[in-house]
């Protein structure tokens, strides 16, 4: 879904990977959960930048709020999840650890720091289809048996509802569903 020139641009370097425009068939979508798609929740970031932590917020249309899935340079179905406004990637942590940055909750972070050699893996991300219309988001740095998990936010939910990556375990926190669009051969996108 990366036309040649942004997968040169980001082999060459990494930052392009904000500078190109969208094609047609990456265009901004929204995440929910079976959790709290009811009440209308979708993942969203707590900052429009890096350093920010994801957790499940209101809906809106905001550009912001939404994510772009741009597929990664590997030989495979995965892709890096940037802001809608493209100031960011979306970057888990590899569990709950209180001695880890926001304690283990995924964040975003600038793509090109992100991107090095350490955290590439981190946020590249695999939509697995759960075959009813919900799939699991995993990171490839977090590892196959970990998924993505969105909470409520309350002072009682877990990192205070700060979305984390969590045993992969079928809860309807764990499945995820895109709002505007759907998966195209295995990577999320809007309609």
């Amino acid at each position: 879904m990366l036309n040649k020139i942004g997968a040169s641009c980001l082999t060459a370097a990494f930052a392009c990977a904000l500078s190109f425009s969208a094609t047609a068939e990456e265009r901004p979508f929204k995440l929910q959960n079976e959790f709290l798609a009811p009440q209308g929740k979708c993942l969203v970031a707590s900052g429009w930048g890096p350093g920010a932590t994801a957790s499940m917020q209101n809906c809106s249309d905001q550009i912001g709020r939404k994510w772009v899935a741009v597929r990664s340079l590997d030989e495979d179905n995965s892709f890096w999840l940037l802001l809608g406004l493209r100031t960011a990637c979306l970057v888990s942590g590899s569990g709950l650890d209180a001695g880890s940055e926001a304690g283990g909750a995924v964040m975003t972070k600038d793509c090109v720091q992100a991107g090095n050699s350490d955290g590439r893996a981190y946020m590249t991300w695999i939509a697995v289809d759960n075959g009813n219309g919900t799939f699991k988001l995993k990171s490839k740095g977090a590892g196959d048996e970990m998924c993505l998990e969105g909470n409520r936010v309350a002072d009682d939910s877990v990192l205070g509802g700060n979305a984390f990556m969590a045993p992969c375990n079928g809860s309807a926190g764990q499945n995820w569903i895109i709002t505007g669009g759907k998966l195209v051969d295995g990577v999320p996108n809007g309609d």
